[in-house]
This record gives C-alpha cells, structure tokens and sequence, in this order.
C-alpha cells in the first residue's frame, strides 16, 4: 500500500523428497504445577533441585518470589546448599525429551534464573544427546537479587534433553533458582528488542516502584490531540505500541518505568527505538542505563521534552563496552495536564556502537562529538584541517586497494566509514587530520573517547589521536598505534583530560606503501572517565593510569634504556625497538632500600574473574620486588610477586582477579632493591573478560594471550592474526581451527608484500617457560598453496635457537595437528617461525597453540575438524545464492516489472534488508523488488 515494502530473497535451495513435519509448539514450564511439567531429577548426581515458592530457607539467598507470578504463591524449582551440602555438590534436573521439529532444527532455550549469596556456586545448561552432556551455558558467582534471562540457542537432528546442573559454593547464602523455562523450534531472538505484535512486553518489565504503569495500545490512546493513531511497526491500528496514559488519576511529574533484561558486558551495542511525543502537556522521555554491583548506579543516556509533532521518530543510543552487566530502562514523565500520552516501538538490540539519535536528545546538551559517519562529517561536528597533507575519505563501501581497509563499516555493516586512501598521490610520512569542534574542559577525573579502528594491510602506517588547546597552541599525544593489527575492527579507547576549552583531532600517516588504509568509525565521546583499562602500551602517556600518593616516590615512562647501565630494559616490549616506551622505577639516588613506587589502574567494575596481564623486565644484581594487588576501598591483597634478578629479558606475568561485589583497582609495586642497579620495567597492560588461560595456551579468539611478535631476535616480518580467508587467493585457510568458522581467530604469514623475499622469516614468540625434563608443545597448521614455504618450531634459550620440528611445502587446504617434545636445563622460550616460500600463494597458519608438563606421549591426537559437512545429495540446478548472477533464474515477461538484484541496502529507508543472506555483509548478493 506504500513504499515501504520491498521483498527481499536469497539462498534458494530445491532438495528431493517432502519437507519436513511443521515444527511442535513450544515446551513451556512455569513450576506451578506438581508434575514439573515431565522434569525429573537426575539419578547420577548428589542431591535434588526443590520445587518452592516464596523464599528459600536461608537468609541472604534465593529470590522473594518466582518469576512468572511474581509473588510468593508462584512456584519455581532451586538448590537449597545448606546442610549437608558440601562445597561442590551437584544436583541435575532434566527436561523432558524434545523432539527437533526438522532436520538440524534451529532450538531457543530460554529460562530465568536467580543467582543471590555471597558463597554463590554454578549454574550450567547442557543438551543431552544419546547420553553425552555438551555444554550450553555457564554461570557463576553472585548475579544480584533478581531474576535475569537466559536465551541459548542449539542446532540438531537429534531428541534431546536439556539439563540444568547446579553446584554449591563454599557455604549455604549459594541457593540457585530457575523459574518458566521454554523450549521452542527457532533461533532465540535477540534479549532487549521487541515490537510489542505479540501483545507481551517480550523480554522488558514493569518497574514496580514507580508512580503507574506504561500500557500496550493499539489504534489512538484515550485521550484527543496527543497519542500516536497506529503503531510503528505495521503502521496500522491493528499494530501493538507501548504507551503511557497521562489522564487522571495521574498527576504533574508521575514516573512510570520498564526495565530491560540483564545485558553481559564486553560488548559495544546499539540501542534503537521509535518513539511518539506529541500533545500540549507533553512530559519528558529518558533512557537510562543500570550498572549492576554491589550497588546500582544508574546514569541518565537520552533525554528529549515537549511535543514533538504528531509522527513515530527514531531514537538510537551506543552503548560502549561495559566491564559490568547493566539493564537499560525506559522512563515516562507524566507533564501538566492528559494531552501529554508519549508511546514507543520496535525496540532493538545490536552489537556494533551507533551515534546519538536525535543529537537533541543528548542530556546537558553538551557538544556531540559522537559519529558513525552515516551522514558525513558535519553532523557530527568533525571537519577536515587545513594543516595536513591530504583529507580523510568518506565510504560505504571497500577501499579501492586490494588487501588493506575494512570490507564494510563498524556499525551496521551496510552504513559508512572513514579512512585515509594510501594509494598514488600519496608519499610515506603524509598525513590526514581530523578535528572535532572546541569542547568544554573535562571532569576532573577524565572524559572518556572511545572509537573503533581497522589497520590492516603490510604497508600500515600510523594512527595518532591528540587534544589541542586553541588558546595556548598545545598539541599533545594521548593516543597511538602503528603497524598492521587484526584484520577487524578494534576498540581504542582513552580518557582524556584538559582544563581548558580543546579539540579532539585524529590523525592518519601513510606507510611505506599503497597497501596502507586505515579506517576509523563509530567515535564516541562521554564525560567521566573510562571504565577501565583497555590495553596500555605506554606509546603515548600513561593510559589513565595514576601514581599513588601514599608511597616514596613515581614510577617514570621511559625509552631506550634507563639511566644506569647493567639493569633495565634497552627496548620496549610493545614494538621491540628503541624508540618504544616502557614504564620503569629508576633505583638511583636518592631513592633508598625498600622504597616503594605504586602505579594504580582506574577503578575497574566488579567481575567474577578476569585476566590482568602485563610484561615485566627485572634485570640488574640489585633488582628489589615487584608486585601485584587488588585494591576494594582501603583493602589490598597481594595477587602476584616477584623478586631479584630474572635475567635481560621481556617476561609474560598474568594473574586472574576476582572481585563479584565491588569496585576495584589493580596496584603495581615496584619496591627498590639494595642498590642502584635495580631498575624494573614492566610494559603491555591489559584487562581481559575471563580468567587467565594455562601458560602456552592460545587459541587467538581474545588476542595473542601470552604470544608475542616481538622478542629476543630479529626477523623480517610479522605474524598476523585473522578470520575468515587470507588476502591472498588459492592459499590460506578460509575458517580457523577452534571454532571451524570464519568467525574464529588464527595467526597467519601474509607474504605477498614484494618487498619480501624467499627465505624471510616471521617469528612468534611464547612467554618464558621454567627448566624441564620434559614438556609437550601441541598446534595446528595449515599449509596450503603452490608458493609455501617452511614452517619451523624452535627452543630459545641462553642467546641460541635449538631446531625440534619442521615441515615444508604446502600439505592441502586443510587443519594439521602437531605435538612436539621440549625439554631444557635453563629457562627458554618457543618460536613458531613461518618462512616465506616462492610467490605469494604461500599463506602459513597455525591455531590452537598449548604447552603442557607431560609427555606427547600421554597426548591422544585429535580428530582434524570437518570443514565441509558431507551433502545428503548434489546440489540441484534451481540452487542459487546470486553471488555471481541469477544463476539459472530469468526474469518473467508477463508481469509488470522485473526483480532487481543487489548488494547492501535497499533505495528506500526502513524497508529492505541491510545485507544479503549468504555472505551477511554488504558485498553479498540478492534479489529484491
């Protein structure tokens, strides 16, 4: 009836034989009833869950009510863990079996838990298939006093059982409850978006201690002159919104709020929604974000009042990367009289930051800096300098350069990015700069900047973020990074501090050649300093890092050496040069025995465990102590320690740190020897989600854990870390190892940069490993391409390479696994060495690296991954994906226009699918009318 309706289709496929059954309805189970709904208690395991309502028998744990009521006649099942339960026991409730209503059937499992104490154990989710448990889902430690959601999604062909385990913690404040588990033939949806169709409030709830309700409408509200007349979503009356209904018996400032479910951090998001203010009284609208710790802290996002015309208008919020899980919630202000009804829909949740939507929405209406660059540079208050060599390029698509920049854009994959274009005219060392407009001085503790970067391509230059103070002329450095880095999108993130009006200005140098794009998207600016620590180089100051004040002296930044020979580092760890820059305390006079220089991280949200990691440098016949400590308000405890000399060398420290309740700090000790010759460096800070992995380990899907480009000898390159398929065609994997996706991380050799030459290696180093009898070195690696080269495994040790594995020549498209004996008197470190061969088909990778104290012996070879699910049948020749062209479809000559075929977006607004089906990005293929 509109334009807003183009039809999208992709991936057609024709297979012999009747489709399969319509799927079952959905397993639902509310407890309520005394059958469990066909649950029953596992027979292998030591106690059983309990089925109760109201609250559980201990004080400081378990919920008040179930969740489906919501009162204390409602019934939910729940491991009661005081007496006799002993730390570690387990009780098993088993779902009835379910049967998949199609082959490798799509299946959503969703539940709320309640996970309350302070000796809180784990809650885990397995699919039983033929009477193997495989894991779906894991949590642990104190998740507050409330009910949260859980969506799992699973593929099968086969009946199954889903199987909830529950494990007691320390002491009896660990009762974990579930309450209204579904099972239904679908992929879970996505927890936060709704478009009210259902006539449910999908995933988000009523706030019960607010002033009144928000309520789900259809067609005008009651009241003339203010109210929507139609939803959003079908732009019909039959179309469901939500609403709230400002007539009596409300009155001026009345508060009505919904809250969403539980979102985990770790994750940049975008929050949209369409919204509809419009009467004489209308109120305010504000969203709100709900970190959750031992204490609720909420922060105010979007804020707009008034009317605002008589349509649906689209509100959008980034969300970025948060240590702690949050809620998001929706508030209605009620205003002076009943024309004041505000309604929203089609709430959404997507990974990827997004700009501020209006920018009038913005709270203290502060100068919005924030940019996803979908409607240029202006809007976002950035412009061009005048100062540079050349400007930065505004794009929806790929570089026009093979084999460097993004394939599409950070924030939907179909919008817009920028980058500076490496190619002919361009020179080495020319520069693009970007600024934003003058910004008010800072918050006392820092404002933070966050942004995302893709630096990807051999001849990679340089990225440089700096405040600039107009008045003074003040350039400084906060932020920089150089060189090739993952081929994706990259969090940056810094707090930034200034006391005067300032610019942001980002700036773009090119490398040493054409292949050198960089791209940057998705800048967010917000005031208060960032959440924590996100990787700390020392390239360009301290990061955010404080000196304490309640020590003996600082600790500097430095490079190229300390001032006393025979101790301290002569290169950083970060780039392996002189010209890098470290972090050190200087041990000469007048510092004396036992002074202590303290460095503090900022203030971390609590985690149930998470892995800092660091490399340090304690070299010199007086090195004194350096430390670590985890900081809650005045208390301290000691994670880590080390002491004397550990040789003239980067060494990996690592250490998990757990907090579930409270803030917290990390503190790095440096305390003075009894000499002089005592410096201690330490370099590459960072806070990673999760605890720290085995030492060796690495499976590249969070960074190169303990693995390192840089180390004790030269090479001529270096190794690369990927996903999906290699630049370079005809060589390299197309899926990693540990996931067997092209979602996963693997390291890889690019050698088809011409300034390389057969025989040039790249060199990957391990951490140091302490002296063994003997020790396995496990990997996989593919070797796949006319042109490869050699792939080498080596000890390091006391200034020599000792050779113990290799292979040469390329072995097929396809994962290989590898065990290699070590063993050594001294400390030693292991270099996986990949060689260029002849060509540039000679793509070298490797995965799933894992050091262990035993013998390869004791080690069973695993089974290689299967890369392509063997067909039930050929492919037929109606299939098509229209990656290429219609394939073996034509365009009819009776109807009245033909479908169009196409890639991204559609032409019109809110219609139209973003991306393809087949590729999922913007450079994929469909049909479309």
């Amino acid at each position: 009836v509109g334009y807003r309706g183009d039809i999208a289709l992709d991936d057609i496929n024709v297979i012999t034989g009747a489709c399969q059954a319509p799927v079952s309805p959905a397993q639902e189970c509310n407890f309520d009833d005394a059958s469990l709904c066909g649950y029953t208690q596992d027979t292998q395991d030591d106690f059983d869950w309990t089925q109760a309502s109201g609250t559980t028998g201990s004080t400081g744990t378990g919920p008040g009510n179930d969740h489906t009521t919501g009162t204390n006649s409602g019934m939910y099942m729940y491991i009661e863990t005081s007496s006799p339960r002993a730390p570690g026991d387990i009780a098993r409730l088993l779902s009835p079996t379910v049967t998949p209503g199609a082959a490798r059937a799509a299946q959503c499992v969703e539940f709320w838990y309640h996970m309350y104490g302070a000796s809180m154990g784990t809650l885990n989710v397995y699919s039983r298939i033929n009477g193997v448990d495989t894991s779906l889902w894991s949590k642990n430690s104190d998740q507050g006093n409330q009910w949260n959601l859980a969506q799992v999604s699973l593929t099968t062909s086969s009946q199954f059982q889903v199987v909830f385990e529950g494990i007691t913690g320390t002491s009896f404040r660990g009762d974990i409850a579930i309450d209204d588990v579904r099972i239904s033939n679908q992929l879970c949806g996505t927890q936060g978006s709704c478009t009210f169709e259902n006539n449910d409030l999908c995933t988000w709830s009523q706030v019960p201690s607010d002033d009144f309700d928000w309520l789900l409408g259809q067609g005008s509200t009651g009241s003339r002159f203010t109210g929507p007349d139609s939803d959003h979503t079908l732009g019909t009356a039959q179309g469901y919104y939500l609403f709230i209904e400002t007539s009596s018996p409300r009155v001026n400032g009345d508060v009505a709020r919904i809250v969403s479910t539980r979102f985990d951090g770790g994750q940049d998001r975008c929050f949209g929604f369409w919204y509809h203010m419009y009467g004489a009284s209308v109120g305010s609208l504000r969203v709100y974000v709900q970190d959750i710790g031992s204490q609720t802290v909420e922060s105010l996002l979007w804020e707009l009042s008034g009317d605002q015309g008589n349509q649906w208008q689209n509100g959008q919020i980034g969300l970025s990367s948060r240590t702690n899980p949050y809620q998001l919630v929706f508030e209605g202000v009620r205003g002076t009289s009943y024309t004041g009804d505000i309604a929203i829909d089609d709430l959404s949740v997507t990974n990827g930051f997004c700009s501020l939507l209006p920018s009038t929405a913005n709270p203290g209406g502060q100068v919005q800096i924030g940019c996803d660059f979908d409607s240029g540079f202006s809007a976002c208050s950035w412009t061009q300098s005048a100062a540079d060599d050349f400007d930065w390029t505004l794009t929806n698509i790929t570089t026009t350069t093979t084999n460097t920049g993004p394939s599409f854009d950070h924030t939907t994959g179909a919008g817009h990015y920028i980058y500076i274009e490496s190619s002919n005219p361009r020179s080495p060392g020319d520069t693009a700069m970007l600024e934003s407009s003058t910004l008010p001085p800072t918050d006392p503790m820092g404002n933070c900047l966050s942004f995302w970067y893709h630096m990807w391509g051999v001849h990679i230059g340089q990225l440089n973020v700096y405040t600039y103070v107009p008045s003074t002329g003040q350039q400084t450095l906060v932020w920089t990074k150089d060189g090739a880095q993952d081929n994706r999108w990259v969090l940056g993130l810094r707090s930034i501090q200034s006391t005067a009006d300032f610019k942001i200005q980002i700036e773009g140098v090119v490398g040493t050649s054409y292949r050198g794009d960089i791209a940057m998207d998705d800048v967010i600016y917000t005031t208060g300093p960032c959440p924590g620590l996100i990787g700390c180089d020392f390239e360009a100051d301290l990061c955010g890092l404080i000196q304490a004040t309640d020590d003996d002296f600082d600790w500097s930044r430095g490079q190229n050496g300390t001032a006393t020979v025979g101790t301290g580092p002569a290169t950083d760890h970060t780039t392996g040069t002189q010209t890098g820059y470290f972090a050190y305390i200087e041990t000469s006079s007048p510092r004396q025995p036992n002074d202590k220089a303290r460095l503090e991280t900022p203030t971390f949200l609590a985690t149930p465990g998470s892995c800092f990691q660091f490399w340090y440098h304690m070299y010199g016949t007086n090195i004194g102590t350096l430390s670590v400590y985890l900081k809650t308000g005045s208390s301290q405890t000691l994670l880590w320690t080390k002491s004397g000399d550990n040789g003239n060398m980067w060494r990996l420290g690592y250490v998990t740190v757990s907090s579930p309740n409270d803030i917290f700090q990390v503190v790095i000790e440096g305390v003075r020897g009894q000499s002089y010759r005592g410096d201690i460096a330490v370099d590459d800070l960072n806070m990673v989600d999760g605890p720290c992995p085995p030492a060796g380990f690495c499976d590249f899907e969070q960074g190169l854990c303990g693995w390192s480009n840089a180390g004790p000898m030269a090479d001529q390159f270096d190794w690369l870390r990927n996903q999906g398929r290699t630049p370079s065609s005809l060589t390299g994997p197309s899926v990693d190892h540990t996931t067997n996706s092209d979602q996963g991380f693997y390291m890889f050799t690019e050698v088809s940069d011409s300034s390389l030459r057969p025989g040039d290696r790249a060199m990957l180093w391990s951490e140091n490993f302490p002296a063994t009898n003997e020790a396995c070195f496990s990997f996989w690696y593919h070797l796949y391409g006319s042109g490869v080269g050699a792939l080498y495994v080596q000890q390091y040790s006391q200034g020599a390479l000792q050779p113990v594995w290799d292979i040469q020549g390329q072995v097929g498209n396809v994962w290989k696994f590898a065990n290699v004996s070590v063993n050594s008197n001294t400390d030693f470190q292991i270099t996986v060495i990949g060689e260029k061969g002849n060509g540039f088909a000679g793509d070298i990778a490797v995965d799933d690296l894992k050091y262990q104290e035993m013998s390869c012996g004791l080690i069973t070879t695993p089974a290689p991954p299967i890369t392509t699910p063997t067909p039930s049948q050929g492919p037929s020749s109606f299939d098509c994906d229209f990656e290429t062209d219609l394939c073996t479809w034509t365009q009819s000559t009776t109807d009245d226009f033909n479908w169009s075929w196409q890639q991204g977006g559609t032409a019109t607004g809110n219609t139209g699918p973003p991306f393809d089906h087949t590729l999922q990005n913007s450079q994929g293929h469909y049909v479309f009318i």
